[in-house]
């Protein structure tokens, strides 16, 4: 049986597509500068709910350096005022793991602010960036727990 030419040319066609994509694909991924992160983060960074008018909250989350080099983060830069990375500085061995704290205080968003945030920080080290993460976090309004803190009647 003989095939069609247009089922020819159809076949062909999918085949130059799918090569076209699979390429670009792996172009994207050298030009994204997530895929050529030094600095990793090996656990969620979400802080969850916070009262606005609350205290500071910290969260431990583990980062880790997936290149064979010695790793320095000299700095940590965050997009709120209201986040902080500790320690300042850290060094990774080829492959480690390592913690830092989170400290988070609503009180610097202001008092009435409530909404959801998505932090973002970025690793740096005496060269470029070393990596980045973003850290989401819900402020709410005091009113809205009230009722977890009155007593019963």
């Amino acid at each position: 049986m003989r095939q069609s030419p247009l089922r020819k040319s159809s076949v062909s066609g999918i085949f130059v597509a799918a090569s076209f994509v699979l390429l670009g694909c792996a172009e994207a991924d050298r030009q994204n500068p997530e895929s050529q992160a030094r600095l990793v983060l090996g656990s969620s960074a979400d802080l969850g709910c916070v009262v606005a008018n609350g205290s500071p909250i910290t969260r431990l989350v583990r980062v880790r350096n997936t290149r064979n080099a010695e790793l320095h983060v000299s700095e940590w830069r965050v997009s709120c005022e209201c986040l902080s990375v500790e320690p300042p500085a850290i060094d990774l061995p080829p492959g480690a793991e390592s913690y830092v704290l989170l400290v988070f205080d609503p009180s610097k968003e202001g008092k009435d602010f409530a909404g959801d945030l998505l932090i973002s920080v970025d690793a740096l080290s005496a060269d470029s960036e070393a990596g980045s993460f973003t850290v989401p976090v819900s402020v709410i309004a005091p009113s809205a727990v009230e009722h977890l803190t009155e007593s019963p009647a």
